[in-house]
């Protein structure tokens, strides 16, 4: 064989290689929630990492910002509608004269009314929808579009609790404590009787705020027969941005994956400015302060009481922070508008010592956690649904899933049982006592 075959040869199976590649592609729909930045980083981020991988990712957004997402990300296709606004009042949130209910409720609505959106969709043919969970909008998009089309939900927790009932997952209040609720998993009594109460006070309103948003909408657009807790509750896998290392441990269902630390990366050497800055605290040490964009809605009285609480302490303040200069700022305290978080925590030596063994823990893993979550949304799509790794939980209703029914139906035996043992024990005394009672009148 001459050169120039040999040459050809190998070109031809690059080739193929090359268009087998790109062939084996899927077409995966990303559903960003409305609101909190830092939520649709992670997203993209997993939505790139797909990318890479061959497959075309989707994304749907508001018009407004749509010209901003496709310069972030140059290799998504994007879907657009008119949400008149909504998502700019979404970033607001902590606004007390917004109604967050109605406006999700009207950006969601705004998201199905929008008929050639939908249209377009349901004939794009994708194999996969992955939604972050802050707001449902992605599980009732993919019920909509069509159930048969599995989902992936992206979550750190679920403040509408909805992920209890959906994943079947049981939570022994004993030694996992509730999430948001600040206790450990070694509890008092008394700290066990508080995760008790808000275990049962806090699912309950959250559901009850999830069904008032939501259910209209679902039943709306998926079924008459549907609630936003059965639509969630169909979704195939759960990937949690949560690590044993970092957190308590707790049970978890075989369709719950941990993904937690999806946002690190190697770090850089830190900006001149900043590194002289650390160099020259000495022991004191530095606070790091970063509020994400949550800053943005704050109000200007709360700014100056973080301003007047950090210009107190005898540390140097390193504050992200973008906006007017808040009144009160300590001398201690520098704002940037920019804050390279991952470069600070991975850098700084004081840091790493105290934590050195959980950062050992956590990097001996024989994936990392964007290689776990790829690889599961991979086989999501291979096998299309996971039902092997669904629980029957999911389906219990809540008697069964208690074993109420068993527990009655043991009671009543019991019942029974004692029952027919004093019947027969008194009719015994009964006729002992009759014989007794003739016996004497005879004498």
């Amino acid at each position: 064989m001459d050169d120039g075959s040999k040459t050809s040869t190998v070109l031809l199976f690059f080739l193929g290689v090359l268009v087998r590649h790109i062939t084996s592609g899927e077409n995966v729909l990303l559903v960003p929630t409305p609101c909190a930045e830092s939520h649709w980083f992670t997203l993209a981020n997993i939505g790139q990492a797909l990318v890479h991988r061959g497959h075309v990712v989707t994304v749907v957004v508001p018009e407004d910002i749509a010209e901003k997402r496709r310069a972030e990300r140059p290799d998504f296709k994007f879907e657009t509608f008119r949400d008149q606004g909504t998502f700019i009042l979404l970033k607001e949130a902590e606004n007390p004269y917004i109604d967050v209910t109605n406006v999700v409720t009207k950006h969601c609505a705004l998201l199905f009314g929008d008929i050639d959106l939908m249209s377009r969709l349901k004939a794009a043919q994708h194999r996969l929808v992955v939604y972050d969970s802050c707001v449902p909008v992605g599980a009732i998009l993919a019920a909509h579009k069509d159930v048969q089309v599995p989902s992936i939900a992206i979550l750190r927790g679920d403040h509408y609790f909805l992920d209890i009932k959906a994943t079947g997952v049981p939570i022994p209040l004993s030694y996992v404590p509730l999430l948001g609720i600040d206790l450990s998993d070694h509890m008092t009594f008394v700290q066990r009787v508080y995760n008790v109460v808000f275990y049962i006070l806090l699912p309950v309103l959250g559901r009850w705020v999830a069904s008032n948003t939501y259910d209209g909408l679902v039943s709306k657009y998926v079924g008459e027969n549907e609630t936003i807790q059965s639509v969630v509750s169909n979704t195939d896998l759960w990937l949690y941005q949560t690590d044993h290392v970092l957190d308590f441990p707790a049970p978890s269902m075989p369709n719950m994956v941990q993904i937690g630390g999806l946002h690190i990366v190697a770090a850089s050497p830190l900006p001149k400015e900043l590194e002289a800055l650390f160099q020259s605290v000495g022991d004191d040490g530095v606070v790091v302060v970063s509020l994400g964009s949550i800053i943005k809605t704050m109000s200007s009285e709360k700014r100056q009481v973080f301003a007047a609480a950090f210009a107190r302490l005898r540390q140097k303040v390193v504050w992200r922070y973008a906006g007017e200069k808040p009144a009160g700022l300590g001398s201690n305290t520098k704002l940037l508008d920019w804050l390279p978080q991952n470069d600070l925590l991975g850098t700084k030596q004081d840091f790493r010592k105290p934590t050195s063994r959980l950062s050992r823990l956590y990097r001996d893993q024989p994936q990392s956690p964007m290689e776990r979550t790829v690889w599961w949304i991979e086989h999501v799509i291979k096998h299309d649904k996971l039902p092997h790794l669904r629980p029957r939980a999911v389906e219990l209703p809540w008697y069964q899933y208690y074993l109420l029914d068993v527990a009655a139906f043991l009671l009543a035996v019991c019942a029974a049982v004692l029952g027919t043992v004093w019947y027969g024990c008194s009719l015994v005394c009964g006729k002992i006592l009759c014989k007794n009672g003739g016996k004497l009148k005879s004498q």
